[in-house]
């Protein structure tokens, strides 16, 4: 019997192994692991190579063979591969592996051919809920991916897609999840963070629990988080500072505000409670809220009111402030005006009381006999000022003309003209339950000349 003790794997010795004679078949190689899987066929059969055979070589060997094929011998099984089935002794690795995928992909599949579930990391080869599943073995990463290349760079992307458009099922392309269950005020817990600049997690809140943490701060960087398009979210925003984009160079078809104080006094504020029973998902506030009502608010400021995709309508509390200065400025103008208004009545009053505007008592009258019956005469309205009516007493020679008194408000306008009919002695009476409280003047105008103005007061 010839002996070559070289397997596996399935290749001749570079030295002549010992020759021994024996009536059995020459047999070449041998099996460490026990029993005979060496090669059985006849001499005319044997081949030389001065390489290691691959096992798809030798299994053609056995099966060209006829006295292989003849008495039924197949050729040895391939050695164990590394690792176990959860049991048993572990065939481990005994030194770095790597696989050339050579331009093909790496699946690991069931039996069938279907997507099995890849387990790695310390879960003692349990199911898990994933195709793929990351422990971490207490070195403080699950995953650690990493790209970089000279077109786009992207660490992990995730995507989920619904194919059956079913609205009942939950769909994400990336979640993440920390558990800090014992509320360890010096530990720091994301289910997900982000670092631009480099990652300082030394920066992160400690005892706090943060679904989504993001920090731009090392290296100077500029945004922690930056979102295109609208953003929705429930419950409290807490932060520093706000700022919202306002550069004229955004702005087309620019209009200053109209009258607004008008369109104020129709809209209400009121205090409420929110839902939260009926709107578990909304995270509203437990206490009190002051706001307004935004289907009130919408009937005068449009503009400042949204609707979501459901039909729920929301406020733009930020867009009301222009509105509430554009009022304030139009109410300090009125008050401008009446300030103004009551400094021309105080002349009047102080100048019918007798006294100078400082006060001081104006030089005793003398007295001078007049007559008025051939001159024209225009009185200062009874009482002044006056809450409802007055009295304006008149004297038109009966050598005149046409007679009119005038009647026009602080800015001069015209707002009734009273034709003088009757000549001589005369007086008006003056109904005004529906004029406005101010300043207004009336004029008496003879044959076309303007012959006296005197203020009157409505309180």
């Amino acid at each position: 019997m010839l002996w070559v003790d070289n397997f596996p794997p399935y290749s001749l010795p570079t030295t002549s192994s010992p020759l021994i004679y024996a009536s059995s078949p020459v047999i070449f190689g041998g099996n460490p692991l026990g029993g005979m899987f060496a090669y059985l066929g006849g001499m005319d059969n044997i081949r030389f190579y001065s390489r290691q055979l691959t096992i798809s070589e030798i299994a053609d060997l056995y099966a060209n063979d006829p006295i292989c094929s003849s008495a039924g011998i197949t050729p040895p099984p391939p050695p164990p591969a590394p690792g176990n089935y959860c049991s048993g002794v572990q065939n481990g690795l005994s030194a770095d592996y790597q696989v050339a995928l050579n331009g093909f992909n790496y699946n690991f599949t069931t039996p069938a051919n279907t997507s099995a579930k890849v387990i790695i990391g310390r879960l003692a080869c349990a199911g898990g809920q994933a195709r793929l599943v990351v422990a971490d073995d207490n070195i403080g990463l699950g995953i650690h991916a990493s790209s970089n290349t000279t077109g786009d760079n992207i660490g992990i992307k995730g995507s989920g897609l619904d194919l059956n458009a079913n609205a009942s099922v939950t769909t994400y392309g990336v979640v993440g999840e920390a558990r800090q269950p014992n509320d360890n005020p010096s530990a720091l817990s994301a289910g997900l963070a982000g670092f631009c600049g480099g990652m300082n997690s030394s920066l992160m809140p400690p005892g706090e629990n943060i679904g989504v943490y993001g920090n731009s701060l090392a290296n100077n960087g500029k945004w922690a988080g930056y979102f295109d398009g609208d953003v929705q979210f429930n419950g409290m925003v807490w932060g520093s500072q706000n700022v919202w984009v306002s550069d004229k160079r955004f702005k087309n078809n620019i209009n200053e505000l109209g009258d607004v104080s008008a369109k104020l006094k129709s809209i209400k504020g009121y205090t409420y409670i929110y839902k939260k029973d009926e709107f578990k998902n909304r995270n509203f506030p437990k206490t009190e809220q002051i706001g307004f009502l935004a289907q009130e608010l919408k009937e005068v400021f449009p503009q400042l009111v949204i609707e979501d995709a459901h039909g729920y309508l929301g406020v733009n509390y930020v867009g009301f402030i222009p509105v509430l200065l554009q009022a304030h400025k139009e109410q300090q103008t009125q008050i401008e005006n009446q300030q103004q208004q009551i400094d021309e009545l105080k002349t009047l009053v102080q100048s019918l009381a007798g006294t100078t505007l400082d006060g001081k008592n104006k030089a005793a009258p003398t007295t001078v006999e007049l007559s008025d019956k051939n001159a024209i005469v225009l009185n200062q309205n009874v009482p002044n000022p006056f809450a409802e009516t007055t009295v304006i007493n008149y004297n038109v020679p009966t050598d005149f003309g046409k007679a009119q008194i005038l009647f026009s408000t602080a800015d001069g306008k015209v707002i009734k003209v009273v034709e003088i009919t009757e000549k001589g002695a005369g007086s008006l009476n003056v109904f005004a339950n529906d004029l406005t409280h101010g300043l207004y003047s009336y004029t008496l105008v003879v044959d076309g000349k303007t012959i006296d103005t005197k203020k009157m007061i409505k309180e």
